[in-house]
């Protein structure tokens, strides 16, 4: 009977892969722009299949919305709302839709200015002002210290960073009178992504505390794919290109540069839009496994050349191992080229290996 019932187990989770590949697929792009009023699920989604294609113009985003995403879950509310079927649908991408405004400009950092409880003393230069200063953005609110603060943890400009507050009704968000000294203190996040804070406010010798919690991230130009990539494929510039991504995460560590990633091969497979990473790259393989190499060998200021099959793939500058095929030794080698390596003869046990290697 426990056979049977593994047997069952077995077919169900098979029914339900299978169920899922035939699904339809809604694809979440990961940004979209808004010329005028609302977006529909076609707007911000790719759409594949008849099932996908039946909710295309579902509203998304109601018009005069100033809002700056729209997320994942209320998409799929929406569609649970209007009856989608989740057996013949999968919903995948990123989980918020960044919105760009067709009038949005950059944000310019503002020059911080110096604000305290000795104002009237720094308004009469001959009197001495005592303590450290606190340097602040213009009073525009609680929130533009913030930014400054954080801006300088993360070495950006104060107008690349996005900062929500998880809890916009909080009680620290009426401190919007900057007269005062003002100190935040982190408890939790490393900067980007959710961020736990708290804020003191010193008035004399009154200390006001609040805790806080924020949501970061920072504006970055980044490489990403923008057609499949398999792995092993050594990447072009037709393969990738350069846009301007929101990074949530201190863990993601993005390529900013075409140079930095054109030429080298994928460690991994790539989808359309899908970061790339330096994990995600490699130096290109210039010897594989088994593939017969050209090996020179130096010695003083000869120059031997002979053959060998390589033992393992090898990238430019590395060491590998070689096996001459006649004496079937093994010895190691530099890489210089597609199928091409340097050995010096310095060794006993190399100029061994080569001994009968068909050396010429």
């Amino acid at each position: 009977m426990p056979d049977g019932l593994n047997t069952l187990r077995f077919l169900a989770i098979v029914l339900t892969v299978a169920a899922l590949a035939a699904a339809d697929t809604i694809t979440l792009r990961h940004g979209v722009r808004v010329e005028a009023g609302g977006l529909t699920l076609s707007d911000v989604a790719e759409l594949q299949g008849p099932e996908a294609q039946r909710f295309a113009e579902l509203v998304v985003l109601e018009t005069g919305s100033d809002a700056a995403a729209v997320a994942m879950a209320a998409i799929r509310n929406k569609l649970d709302e209007a009856g989608a079927h989740w057996g013949k649908l999968n919903l995948r991408g990123p989980s918020r839709v960044e919105l760009i405004r067709a009038r949005e400009t950059t944000p310019k950092p503002v020059a911080p200015v110096i604000v305290d409880d000795q104002a009237e003393a720094r308004a009469n230069p001959t009197e001495p002002v005592q303590g450290e200063a606190v340097e602040v953005a213009p009073p525009t609110g609680l929130k533009a210290l913030l930014v400054n603060w954080l801006a300088e943890r993360l070495d950006v400009e104060p107008g690349a960073l996005r900062v929500e507050a998880n809890d916009p009704q909080a009680p620290v968000w009426t401190w919007n009178n900057l007269n005062g000294r003002f100190e935040f203190e982190s408890i939790g996040g490393k900067g980007l992504g959710r961020v736990r804070l708290i804020v003191r406010r010193y008035r004399g010798e009154q200390i006001d505390e609040q805790r806080l919690g924020v949501h970061v991230a920072v504006r970055k130009t980044v490489v990403v794919a923008q057609l499949p990539v398999q792995r092993g494929q050594t990447l072009t510039s037709s393969d990738v290109k350069t846009e301007t991504r929101w990074i949530e995460s201190e863990s993601l560590r993005p390529l900013t540069t075409l140079r930095s990633v054109v030429g080298r091969s994928a460690a991994r497979r790539l989808q359309v839009g899908d970061l790339i990473e330096q994990d995600r790259i490699e130096a290109q393989r210039l010897i594989r496994r088994g593939q017969v190499v050209t090996v020179r060998c130096l010695s003083g200021s000869l120059v031997l050349k002979t053959t060998a099959r390589a033992m393992e793939d090898g990238t430019l500058g590395e060491k590998i191992e070689v096996r001459n095929e006649k004496t079937r030794r093994q010895y190691r080698v530099t890489v210089t080229g597609a199928q091409q390596a340097v050995m010096r003869l310095d060794g006993l046990e190399n100029e061994r290996a080569l001994t009968l290697g068909g050396s010429t």
